[in-house]
């Protein structure tokens, strides 16, 4: 199933439980967010293996969005790896109940990620290349995968 049918599903059930979709909220930039939480999302950057001074984060649109601000992100097939789980150590994650079972999904199911990611333009692209060099071929993700709750992540741009 597709991210979008999934989406439609999800928003589906979500409805069928009273809530009701409502337009999203801007998607945060970077250059709006306090100086500890910019701090903290160029540590992850870093983390990542970030090569740019100052990236021009740009994330995407929400998949769903909800009243009183309440925005859905699904992951599909590609989220779950080794980059992901590194992403699970920033600190606006360290209180979500959710947080330790997600980053098993992160081990547990990195096989599929590279499968799934082998074909087509899905590995890669310009934008990622400019924020973090050349990538590994298809269906390889270079360096050793990190260690759920490793904490490797560090907060200094």
């Amino acid at each position: 199933m597709r991210t979008g049918a999934r989406a439609a599903v999800l928003a589906d059930l979500l409805e069928q439980g009273g809530l009701r979709q409502s337009a999203a909220p801007e998607v945060p930039q970077l250059s709006a967010l306090p100086a500890d939480l910019v701090t903290d999302v160029l540590g992850v950057y870093r983390a990542l293996g970030g090569v740019l001074d100052s990236p021009k984060l740009r994330p995407g649109a929400w998949d769903l969005a909800f009243e009183n601000d309440l925005v859905v992100e699904l992951d599909e097939e590609l989220h779950f790896n080794r980059y992901r789980l590194l992403t699970l150590d920033a600190p606006w994650y360290s209180d979500q109940a959710w947080a330790p079972e997600y980053r098993e999904l992160c081990v547990d199911h990195e096989e599929e990620c590279l499968s799934a990611g082998k074909w087509g333009q899905r590995w890669t692209n310009d934008s990622c290349i400019a924020m973090f060099g050349p990538g590994s071929p298809p269906g390889v993700l270079d360096g050793p995968a990190p260690l759920a709750g490793s904490s490797v992540l560090s907060t200094t741009p």
